[in-house]
């Protein structure tokens, strides 16, 4: 799982210049198509203006780039829709991911905003598909999806020796009455059993969110028994819950994972957009938020920076700023926050980026 600790890792471990390759490599892309795939024109592409803009295509820099890019794709075989690569003289990372990223290139300092939008806009989601008889606890995450646990009802564990009676024929007032008693108490024992497996996935839910490292949980399957689930959840757990979507339990890895799709980037829209107006409040209040270059560079001296809140997709008057200072935030082990579509149009309004900070500014002064 790619994380922004993966990242942060690579920003660490590059100490060269290097070039920067996004890819669209997907097969399904008609441009890939070609005889000649589109990525490959575009990987000529980024070494013809390496060569001509930044690197004499003699020095033993360029050279060694060139190798090294070349020898990677030689045997490559798409697997994924996109493929991050960063090159230099005497390194190379490379990441693979399931969704679409647009190609581009760049020289110098790795560029990572791309990669971390694809990161913070896909998080990874707990999704609990569940009916009265089974559950499915599978993990969504780039647009992916797998399940990793599965439950079934084992309502043989009861004592209830009776339990086929409603099939036989029993005739007479005194037998329809003990029919009807035991019609009820075989109800009672299946609701009671039936509590008892919510309540046992509540409890599995609790477990996978630790086990994941995750914040969002969309329950799926039959509504009514994942109402039945969220309300056996603690309440710090039912906070987490995005949303409960109607999906058959037939449904497999590919459905789950276009099926939570909508729900969580709109979750994540509105989570953006309280993130936004809650940096703009602190900061215009004079309190524990940062506007523009001047006051994010003066927050970053002092070390108060929390989170850089960075609208993507960039603008191209603010790349160069944007780029520094989100190598500035991994340099300093501030957390990162991408924010898209109306948070991002809000945040622009006001300035190219914020920072939420952990003391007001004048507060750190003092």
């Amino acid at each position: 799982m790619l994380t922004f600790d993966h990242i942060r890792n690579t920003q660490n471990t590059i100490d060269e210049d290097v070039l920067t390759l996004y890819l669209q490599v997907d097969n399904a892309y008609q441009p890939n198509q070609a005889e000649r795939p589109a990525w490959r024109i575009y990987v000529e592409n980024a070494l013809r203006d390496v060569r001509q803009n930044h690197l004499d295509e003699e020095s033993d820099m360029y050279k060694a780039i060139e190798e090294r890019t070349r020898n990677f794709f030689e045997d490559y075989h798409p697997s994924s829709k996109s493929l991050v690569l960063f090159v230099g003289a005497n390194t190379m990372h490379t990441h693979e991911l399931p969704i679409t990223l647009e190609n581009n290139h760049a020289f110098g300092d790795p560029m990572l905003v791309p990669l971390m939008w694809a990161v913070d806009e896909f998080e990874r989601y707990l999704v609990v598909m569940v009916d009265q008889e089974e559950a499915r606890l599978a993990s969504a995450y780039l647009g992916n999806a797998s399940v990793n646990d599965e439950m079934t009802i084992d309502f043989d564990e009861y004592d209830f020796r009776d339990k086929n009676y409603i099939n036989r024929n029993v005739g007479g007032s005194d037998r329809n009455i003990a029919h009807g008693s035991k019609k009820d108490q075989f109800d009672d024992m299946h609701r009671a059993h039936l509590e008892r497996f919510y309540i046992d996935i509540a409890e599995n839910i609790r477990e996978a969110l630790d086990e994941m490292n995750s914040e969002r949980v969309v329950l799926a399957g039959n509504t009514k028994a994942a109402n039945a689930v969220k309300d056996k959840l603690h309440q710090s757990i039912q906070e987490k819950v995005v949303g409960i979507i109607n999906l058959p339990m037939s449904a497999n890895e590919r459905d789950i994972a276009k099926a939570i799709l909508d729900p969580a980037l709109k979750f994540e829209r509105a989570e953006e957009m309280t993130l936004v107006e809650e940096v703009i409040g602190f900061a215009k209040a004079g309190g524990r938020g940062a506007l523009g270059e001047e006051d994010i560079r003066q927050a970053f001296t002092m070390q108060q920076v929390e989170l850089l809140v960075i609208p993507f997709p960039v603008d191209d008057d603010n790349r160069d700023l944007i780029y520094e200072l989100t190598t500035e935030a991994l340099n300093n082990g501030a957390g990162i926050e991408l924010v898209h579509g109306a948070p991002a149009a809000k945040l622009r309004h006001e300035s190219p980026l914020a920072a939420r900070l952990y003391y007001a500014i004048n507060e750190a002064q003092a």
